[in-house]
């Protein structure tokens, strides 16, 4: 057997709810490396995790702001950013003031820096849509390089247009390409009308640049 990769999710919910209606859920996921088993005391082992956010269909708008800002400062601005998207792919019907699409926001990504370069965070990402995407979901994910506020001015925008590069990759579009616009390195897609698979990156039909993983929180 080969050495191989495989991603393990835990779900806690962030509050105590009604009718078992869980309006945000936080979601951890290890990635593994698993165990070989042609090697003698190999064991599987943590090479890098994803943190990300549930946001339920069905809330008023109000109280998917009241809900996401009680959560962290990161996931309230991931859905001001949705609120931004067009509402005909957005799933936010501003209208009636509900969301009719749930909103997966992907907090961070971290990959151990000996297993860079195998596109483990895209990985991560797809198993994520296949577990908690059950028919369409507006995906958003904030990306920014490690340590980008100590980097170099010119380091940091390298790694930042690396990072953007990488998850474009999966089909992921910025929501501004302004570098002086706030919402400036989110990324979203809907997936009723993107939906990349991990059979099309293991069968190389995407981008596998071998850049660094930058975390996104």
């Amino acid at each position: 057997m080969t050495m191989g990769y495989s991603i393990r999710f835990q779900v806690t919910r962030s509050l105590d709810c009604e009718d078992e209606y869980e309006p945000l859920s936080r979601i951890k996921a290890e990635i593994i490396e698993d165990e070989d088993d042609e090697v003698p005391g190999s064991v599987d082992q943590k090479v890098g995790e994803l943190h990300a956010f549930l946001l339920s269909p069905g809330q008023d708008q109000d109280d998917i702001e009241e809900t996401a800002d009680a959560e962290s400062y990161e996931l309230h601005q991931a859905v001001c950013v949705a609120r931004t998207l067009p509402e005909e792919t957005i799933g936010l019907d501003i209208g009636h003031g509900k969301l009719w699409k749930p909103i997966i926001f992907v907090d961070s990504v971290i990959v151990d820096e000996a297993h860079r370069g195998k596109a483990l965070g895209k990985l991560a990402v797809l198993r994520l849509l296949d577990v908690f995407d059950r028919n369409s979901a507006i995906l958003v994910l904030y990306a920014h390089p490690m340590g980008g506020s100590k980097m170099e001015e010119a380091d940091r925008k390298r790694a930042m247009a690396k990072l953007l590069l990488y998850w474009k990759g999966i089909g992921l579009d910025l929501v501004t390409e302004d570098k002086e616009d706030d919402r400036y390195g989110f990324m979203w897609f809907d997936t009723e009308y993107v939906r990349p698979t991990v059979d099309d990156l293991t069968r190389g039909r995407m981008m596998l640049e071998l850049v660094p993983l930058g975390e996104l929180s």
